[in-house]
């Protein structure tokens, strides 16, 4: 039993000491910010994160714009009364994925910021 751990474990034991023989162990340290920027390929990476940005902001306020024309629409009883019943609901579903959509915009503008931040 004790031969098959050796046996094992001994081309690990080789490959280790010849690595450190050479006193060149294969260790580094990378600015990750500084490759983010100063490189050109990060600089392009932040251009197209700050893109991504206005995007997701975009969506956000045109759907925050439809939930505020719907609440709006909800509140005059007027308006409501006059609705048939399958367009009350179809409405309510609307408002209901509008509200969902906007969740999960927000959400990902969140997760996004919190990338841009840490670089």
């Amino acid at each position: 039993m004790n031969k098959r751990y050796l046996s094992a474990f001994l081309p690990f034991l080789c490959l280790s000491a010849t690595v450190f023989a050479n006193g060149s162990a294969p260790i580094g340290v990378v600015n990750f910010a500084a490759c983010i920027t100063e490189s050109k390929t990060g600089q392009k990476e932040q251009e197209g994160m700050e893109s991504m940005r206005k995007q997701m902001s975009s969506m956000i306020e045109d759907t925050e714009k439809e939930l505020k024309e719907l609440t709006a629409k909800f509140e005059d009883t007027e308006f409501l009364d006059s609705l048939s019943p399958k367009t009350e609901e179809e409405m309510k579903l609307k408002f209901q994925t509008l509200q969902e959509d906007l969740g999960r915009y927000q959400n990902q503008f969140y997760q996004g910021g919190k990338i841009l931040a840490k670089k």
